[in-house]
């Protein structure tokens, strides 16, 4: 009961920091810009999200690959082919990123 008569008083509001306006900063008491700044702001977050997850995936494939090589299971020719291919992808993917949070 105390904690909740304690957040009913003025003061314990007002050492609250104030929340971060999104990128596209709406006009003061305009609450669907803002709503609609969030999702925008939480998509490029999202869309770099998956843009590390691929990062990630094309570097454990590529160790995995290499890996293979130095044992005799691949041939050397994977692993350059596979550096090349993966390198094409993360370009394309950060290339449609970019273009994604232009559109959003």
């Amino acid at each position: 009961m105390t904690a909740l008569a304690y957040l009913a008083h003025p003061s314990a509001w007002a050492v609250l920091p104030t929340p971060v306006a999104p990128s596209t900063a709406p006009a003061a008491g305009d609450w669907i810009g803002l709503i609609e700044g969030y999702i925008k702001d939480g998509g490029l977050v999202l869309g770099l999200a998956i843009a590390v997850l691929g990062f990630l995936w094309v570097a454990y494939l590529a160790f995995a690959k290499f890996n293979e090589a130095r044992q005799g299971k691949a041939e050397w020719a994977e692993v350059g082919v596979l550096g090349i291919v993966g390198a094409i992808v993360l370009i394309f993917a950060s290339y449609l990123l970019t273009e994604a949070a232009g559109v959003i």
